[in-house]
């Protein structure tokens, strides 16, 4: 999940906004330095209200967690989601629409219990917030869906559900970044390596796993520090470039973008100090 904001927080890099940089800088700069809002849209209500019924589901003792009792839980999940967001009303014209949706997720649903048997998993935690300290000092958070822990030999299981399509094969590296993440967060912060990752693709009902080695924490560790070195460039020099690519068409921000004709805003300096306080001076 987006690391949004439920508590204050010192400065931190989370996965999404490694990845937001690496694919556009000036993209970051928007989001994270200007704070330029982006619009709702139809996808992020969806896996919201579908991230909270699991939520739900697992804060149930074990016998509980039955397929019946996660459906009942739909409109109650789907009214927190938009309470928590009401910046989500402005998607739905009519009380329908929001039935519709609340049909797909009763759908998806359908799907995680065919992956799953929740009743079965010994849940470590949920919408877990873990924070850590990079070999070069570079604060670290992230929002672990759901951990599992293996009864016999107390190992650790990390759980992260996708609402959205499993990527093809040449670009599921990419996607285990985010469980190498995660991995590297709790083998800091925990002093445990999990002995699996997983993205859970709910639609596709399928897995893609990820049992993480030492080359897995070295590598992503090295790819933060290279990251976070960057933008502290960019941050002092006051300037984001463009990366003009394929995912250039979804962008929020276009009309801020030199690349299309847009014009790039100031950045406030109390946000640059701000940020640069996630390299710990220490």
């Amino acid at each position: 999940m987006e690391e949004s904001a439920k508590t204050v927080h010192n400065p931190t890099l989370s996965y999404s906004r490694l990845k937001e940089f690496k694919q556009c800088p000036l993209r970051y700069q928007l989001s994270m330095v200007n704070r330029i809002p982006q619009p709702p849209q139809m996808h992020l209500a969806f896996g919201t209200a579908v991230h909270q019924v699991l939520e739900n589901l697992y804060a149930l003792p074990r016998p509980e967690r039955t397929h019946e009792a996660a459906l009942a839980d739909i409109p109650e999940a789907f009214r927190f989601t938009m309470d928590e967001h009401p910046e989500y009303e402005e998607l739905f014209e009519t009380e329908a629409e929001k039935e519709e949706l609340q049909g797909r997720i009763r759908t998806v649903i359908d799907k995680y219990f065919l992956i799953e048997n929740p009743s079965l998993l010994i849940n470590a935690g949920r919408e877990l917030e873990v924070q850590a300290v990079t070999d070069e000092g570079v604060n670290i958070r992230g929002f672990i869906d759901r951990i599992d822990r293996n009864p016999n030999d107390g190992s650790l299981r990390v759980v992260d559900y996708k609402t959205g399509k499993m990527p093809r094969p040449q670009y599921q590296q990419d996607a285990l970044d985010q469980l190498r993440f995660y991995a590297l967060l709790l083998t800091k912060a925990k002093k445990q390596t999990p002995a699996r990752t997983q993205l859970v693709y709910l639609e596709a009902q399928q897995i893609l796993p990820l049992d993480p080695q030492g080359h897995d924490l070295y590598g992503i560790e090295k790819t933060i520090n290279q990251t976070w070195t960057r933008i502290e460039e960019a941050l002092n020099k006051r300037y984001f470039t463009t990366r003009k690519g394929p995912l250039c068409t979804w962008c929020p921000f276009q009309e801020y973008c030199p690349e299309f004709g847009g014009k790039t805003p100031e950045m406030p300096e109390d946000r640059i100090e701000y940020l640069l306080q996630i390299r710990s001076q220490d």
